[in-house]
């Protein structure tokens, strides 16, 4: 493949002289080669060297928390997947992996969270309105307490429902016997 060390040092001299995008994005692959070939802490300079010149990469910073992980350094972990999220909001891996992270640490501030909002909404008799993207559209959802949980229930404005007149015209309506109907009911 070629001298690494001789590789390391060129790519180190590249950094210092060009601040660019593209070299951070050099440095971050270099961290990922490193981390491949076991040296947590050559993948752990290179992944913060890219973050020195591009702070907005995303994979970077969730390297960096996977590398935490590895550690059991959560809270570490932690932060850099929030810098992840801020980052590339749209991100959903992190936002995964923040969950698991913090499932491992026993995080009980979360459901304490949701215990509190889900009592308040019980206790008051409401419920909670909200905005969400599915399928890359915004709704509004209806959050309602239910059971130990919460129960959330998409709302559509008047236009964006249809008729059922309109909706089910085409649906024959045949006599069915009532022998019919009770077999069915069975």
């Amino acid at each position: 493949m070629g001298d690494k060390p001789r590789a390391d040092a060129v790519l180190t001299e590249l950094a210092a002289k060009d601040r660019t995008p593209d070299v951070a994005r050099l440095l971050y692959n270099a961290g990922a080669q490193a981390g491949n070939a076991k040296d947590v802490e050559g993948a752990r300079m290179r992944f913060q060297e890219a973050l020195a010149i591009d702070p907005t990469l995303h994979q970077a910073h969730s390297a960096l928390a996977e590398l935490a992980i590895k550690e059991k350094k959560y809270p570490e972990a932690v932060a850099e997947l929030d810098l992840a999220i801020a980052a590339a909001p749209r991100n959903f891996k992190a936002y995964d992996r923040k969950i698991e992270v913090q499932k491992a640490m026993g995080d009980k501030a979360g459901a304490e969270a949701f215990v509190v909002i889900r009592d308040a909404l019980k206790s008051e008799d409401r419920v909670a309105l909200g905005k969400i993207v599915m399928a890359h559209r915004e709704h509004i959802i209806m959050i309602e307490p239910l059971g130990k949980g919460l129960l959330g229930t998409t709302l559509r404005f008047d236009y964006e429902v249809r008729d059922e007149k309109e909706y089910f015209a085409d649906i024959p309506s045949p006599r069915i016997s009532k022998d019919m109907v009770e077999l069915a009911s069975h």
